[in-house]
């Protein structure tokens, strides 16, 4: 990542970055490096993952990157850069060997991945993308150690403008945020949902009382949906930026239904219990085992309580 080293060729962005070099008659300095005659390439992927080399597995993917340029208030050019699109769920794990923002002259590193931490207001945020930051200006002079600049106007003007920038970032993370959290409850609404027209067609209900407490659980989550698919649709209308519209495209892809429609079909008039099925007991005793499984419904947690339930079933039709 310090040396000037080319992009791989399976960074499918690189085109898009040199063009805005281009665009800017900026020439990126690469060169041929080999190590055991391997060549050497820039670390940037278009996948983002966790956990080691021997144990990986994809997290997010980087959809598209934006490019921006740094210039002063008379227009001249101080530095120019390009950042990582991804659905920023959350930060990039070490792994990830190019995570951050990455400050160069001259194509090669100036400090390290957190040099330019300090411009963000939460520092945080920083690992949450792919990007480089090339300097142009002649007065931006890598001091001795190269872990910064020397101190000059130029210096402090390229700390205000990119603190503005890396601002814009920040905020397209709270953006991104906020759309998953309203697909959440969706997502929590359209599973839940087709858990209770499961145990209504089924007979997975313990008693009434269990499916009223679905009925009802059932309403609320879809009070809830219906209010979060109305503020995605604000969202995507008032998307302000290419970034915020193509973040807000990915996290929510394709709506197949309307909330409101999402609906439990019930295959039958009557409702089946678990104890319906257990045909060597009669009536009185069935309903002394549907109090039974109500009990244990009221003491233990979800899972372990219906991995009970169905076990006692399982025994009682032997």
């Amino acid at each position: 990542m310090v040396a000037p080293v080319p992009f791989g060729k399976g960074f499918i962005f690189k085109d898009k970055i040199l063009d805005k070099a281009n665009e800017l008659n900026y020439e990126i300095d690469e060169y041929q490096i080999f190590v055991n005659k391997s060549q050497v390439f820039k670390a940037y992927t278009t996948s983002i993952y966790e956990g080691d080399n021997g144990n990986k597995r994809k997290i997010d993917e980087i959809h598209d990157i934006e490019t921006y340029e740094i210039r002063t208030s008379k227009n001249i050019l101080l530095a120019w850069g390009w950042y990582s699109i991804s659905s920023l769920i959350k930060q990039m794990p070490k792994i990830n060997t190019a995570r951050s923002l990455r400050l160069r002259k001259g194509n090669i590193q100036i400090g390290l991945e957190n040099t330019l931490d300090k411009l963000f207001k939460d520092t945080r945020w920083s690992k949450y993308y792919y990007g480089e930051v090339y300097t142009v200006s002649s007065d931006l002079i890598p001091n001795a150690r190269r872990d910064y600049f020397l101190e000059n106007s130029d210096l402090k003007e390229l700390e205000k403008l990119l603190k503005v920038k890396f601002n814009e970032l920040q905020k397209l993370n709270y953006f991104s945020s906020n759309i998953r959290s309203e697909k959440r409850k969706i997502d929590e609404f359209v599973s839940f949902s087709k858990e209770f027209e499961e145990k209504t067609n089924k007979g997975g209900f313990t008693d009434n009382e269990e499916k009223k407490k679905y009925q009802e659980k059932f309403d609320s989550k879809k009070e809830k949906a219906i209010v979060a698919e109305k503020e995605l649709e604000k969202v995507k209308e008032s998307s302000a930026s290419p970034s915020q519209y193509k973040i807000f495209e990915k996290i929510i892809g394709e709506t197949k239904q309307k909330v409101e429609k999402v609906k439990v079909n019930e295959e039958n008039s009557k409702t089946k219990f678990l104890t319906d099925d257990i045909s060597r007991l009669n009536r009185k005793d069935r309903k002394l085992v549907s109090k039974i499984l109500s009990v244990i419904d009221s003491v233990l947690m979800k899972e372990l309580a219906d991995n009970l339930k169905h076990k006692i079933i399982e025994e009682l039709n032997k």
